[in-house]
Protein backbone atom coordinates (compact mmCIF):
# COMPACT_ATOMS: atom_id res chain seq x y z
CA UNK A 1 0.00 0.00 0.00
CA UNK A 2 1.52 3.26 -1.00
CA UNK A 3 1.46 5.93 1.82
CA UNK A 4 4.03 9.47 2.45
CA UNK A 5 4.78 11.15 5.67
CA UNK A 6 3.78 14.45 4.25
CA UNK A 7 5.54 17.34 5.86
CA UNK A 8 6.72 16.36 9.23
CA UNK A 9 7.84 19.36 11.56
CA UNK A 10 11.76 20.35 11.44
CA UNK A 11 11.58 19.46 7.41
CA UNK A 12 11.45 22.03 5.06
CA UNK A 13 10.01 20.73 1.23
CA UNK A 14 10.85 17.26 0.83
CA UNK A 15 9.96 14.36 3.28
CA UNK A 16 12.99 12.80 5.32
CA UNK A 17 12.94 9.49 4.16
CA UNK A 18 15.33 8.32 6.95
CA UNK A 19 12.52 7.68 9.46
CA UNK A 20 10.43 5.29 7.22
CA UNK A 21 13.15 3.33 5.74
CA UNK A 22 13.48 0.54 8.39
CA UNK A 23 16.86 1.09 8.99
CA UNK A 24 17.82 1.07 13.20
CA UNK A 25 20.96 3.28 12.81
CA UNK A 26 18.88 6.16 10.64
CA UNK A 27 16.30 8.43 12.05
CA UNK A 28 13.95 11.34 11.73
CA UNK A 29 14.66 14.34 14.27
CA UNK A 30 13.07 17.80 14.23
CA UNK A 31 14.97 20.59 13.88
CA UNK A 32 16.57 22.70 17.30
CA UNK A 33 14.14 25.05 17.57
CA UNK A 34 10.44 23.36 17.30
CA UNK A 35 9.05 24.01 20.20
CA UNK A 36 6.02 20.73 19.42
CA UNK A 37 7.33 18.35 17.15
CA UNK A 38 5.19 16.01 15.10
CA UNK A 39 5.75 13.26 12.51
CA UNK A 40 2.63 12.48 9.97
CA UNK A 41 1.83 10.12 8.18
CA UNK A 42 -0.86 10.05 4.78
CA UNK A 43 -2.17 6.35 4.04
CA UNK A 44 -3.69 7.77 1.29
CA UNK A 45 -7.16 6.64 2.09
CA UNK A 46 -9.09 5.65 4.88
CA UNK A 47 -7.86 2.69 6.54
CA UNK A 48 -7.90 0.67 9.75
CA UNK A 49 -5.83 0.30 11.94
CA UNK A 50 -4.64 -1.21 15.35
CA UNK A 51 -1.52 0.91 16.77
CA UNK A 52 2.57 1.42 15.57
CA UNK A 53 5.68 0.38 16.63
CA UNK A 54 7.88 3.48 17.68
CA UNK A 55 11.86 3.05 18.09
CA UNK A 56 13.40 5.52 19.49
CA UNK A 57 17.22 6.60 18.75
CA UNK A 58 18.94 6.43 21.94
CA UNK A 59 19.12 8.95 24.37
CA UNK A 60 16.29 10.90 21.81
CA UNK A 61 13.14 9.68 23.05
CA UNK A 62 9.94 11.95 23.98
CA UNK A 63 8.69 10.82 27.57
CA UNK A 64 5.47 12.25 27.05
CA UNK A 65 3.80 12.80 23.52
CA UNK A 66 0.36 12.16 21.75
CA UNK A 67 -0.63 9.40 18.80
CA UNK A 68 -3.16 11.59 16.79
CA UNK A 69 -5.81 10.59 13.81
CA UNK A 70 -7.74 12.57 11.01
CA UNK A 71 -9.15 11.90 7.72
CA UNK A 72 -8.40 14.74 6.57
CA UNK A 73 -5.32 16.14 7.92
CA UNK A 74 -6.83 19.24 9.67
CA UNK A 75 -8.48 18.23 12.32
CA UNK A 76 -6.73 15.42 15.27
CA UNK A 77 -8.20 13.51 17.74
CA UNK A 78 -6.04 11.57 20.16
CA UNK A 79 -5.87 8.26 20.18
CA UNK A 80 -3.77 7.33 22.30
CA UNK A 81 -1.55 9.74 24.98
CA UNK A 82 2.15 8.26 26.03
CA UNK A 83 3.08 9.63 29.79
CA UNK A 84 6.60 8.34 31.21
CA UNK A 85 8.36 6.71 27.93
CA UNK A 86 11.74 5.75 28.68
CA UNK A 87 12.69 5.19 24.83
CA UNK A 88 13.48 2.07 23.05
CA UNK A 89 10.94 0.19 21.18
CA UNK A 90 7.20 1.46 21.83
CA UNK A 91 4.20 -0.80 21.22
CA UNK A 92 1.08 1.32 21.00
CA UNK A 93 -2.33 -0.39 20.92
CA UNK A 94 -4.98 1.27 19.16
CA UNK A 95 -7.74 -0.49 18.95
CA UNK A 96 -10.58 0.20 16.42
CA UNK A 97 -8.57 2.98 14.95
CA UNK A 98 -9.97 4.46 11.66
CA UNK A 99 -8.07 7.07 9.60
CA UNK A 100 -6.53 8.64 6.66
CA UNK A 101 -3.94 10.27 8.85
CA UNK A 102 -1.83 9.31 11.68
CA UNK A 103 0.66 11.40 13.84
CA UNK A 104 2.94 11.18 16.52
CA UNK A 105 3.39 14.98 18.54
CA UNK A 106 5.25 15.70 21.21
CA UNK A 107 3.12 18.84 23.38
CA UNK A 108 5.99 20.19 25.08
CA UNK A 109 9.82 19.37 24.05
CA UNK A 110 12.15 18.76 27.02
Amino acid sequence: MPWSSGRPSGVRGAVQPAALDGDVTSAWSPSRDDAEPRFALDFGAVREWGGLVVDWAPNRHAADYIVEASDDGTEWRAVRVVTGGNGGRDHLDCPESESRHVRLRVPQRG
